[in-house]
């Protein structure tokens, strides 16, 4: 180990001058160019001596590194996707559960509501008969007061305003029941119908149900999302592809929001 180190220093002294004279170099003259283009062959044949030195420690490595891998999949996989089957085979059981107990609760929370409403109607039925006993004795009562008032004969007067007041009263009980029902209609309470589910609870295991988005159609999820003040939090552009396009058609075909731009590259080799 202690020579390994050793010979990794020297490589590092070796491969430092080439280092510093890239630093150092300013190109202001042909002749400075062509300087850069001999410091790349230079940088070029260094690196190959730091291949030389590594390449085989690294492939050895990654060999080993590589078998160690397979085998452990080799081992953990089978384990992997049982625990998969396991998982899908409990979602899918609990899913059904879940359809069934929401379809059972659903059909008696239906039954109470109607039970509720029958309720509801029964009452405000039984209010609008007294409402109207209400109206057709208030009717005959003011009907009695106004032949007692026109009425010339004593013992008749006397009659209708003791059929008045009768009426009145007749009117006045069936404001009391019709106000009765119509506050009995108003109190008709619509009780929740809780199903419990019959999925048991499992010590370290939980079910956790996450709301997810699904694209059915991009163009229309494009057009909206761009409306979005953080669109770009959702639509992401594909940098390769673009820069395909520019590739293809040599920055010929403009697209609105893209820049066209000519971009270089240098290789060089050790030769």
């Amino acid at each position: 180990m202690e020579s390994e180190i050793a010979t990794v220093e020297v490589l590092k002294r070796e491969v430092a001058p080439v280092v510093q004279r890239a630093t150092d170099i300013v190109i202001v003259t042909p002749d400075d160019y062509e300087q850069a283009a001999n410091g790349l062959k230079e940088i070029k044949g260094a690196l190959k001596k730091v291949d030389a030195f590594f390449d085989p420690t690294i492939e050895s490595a990654h060999k080993t590194w590589k078998g160690n891998l397979a085998q452990k999949a080799a081992v953990a996989d089978p384990l992997k996707q049982s625990e998969a089957i396991y998982k899908n085979k409990q979602i899918t059981w609990n899913k059904e559960t879940e359809r069934v107990r929401q379809v059972e609760e659903d059909r008696l929370n239906a039954i109470e509501q109607e039970r509720a409403r029958k309720e509801r109607e029964k009452s405000e039925a039984a209010a609008r008969v007294q409402r109207e006993k209400e109206a057709q004795a208030q009717q005959e009562a003011d009907e009695a007061r106004r032949k007692a008032a026109e009425s010339k004969n004593a013992a008749d007067r006397i009659r209708l305003q003791r059929e008045a007041e009768v009426r009145q009263k007749e009117a006045t009980a069936a404001a009391a029941k019709a106000a009765a029902k119509e506050e009995a209609a108003a109190s008709v309470q619509t009780n929740t119908v809780t199903v419990a589910s019959i999925a048991p609870e499992i010590k370290g295991q939980s079910m956790r149900k996450t709301w997810k988005a699904r694209v059915v159609d991009p163009k229309a999820a494009a057009t909206a999302l761009m409306q979005f003040p953080d669109w770009s939090a959702y639509i992401k552009f594909d940098q390769g592809q673009l820069d395909k396009f520019a590739g293809r058609t040599k920055g010929a075909v403009k697209i609105p929001g893209v820049e066209m731009y000519e971009d270089s590259t240098m290789s060089s080799t050790s030769r």
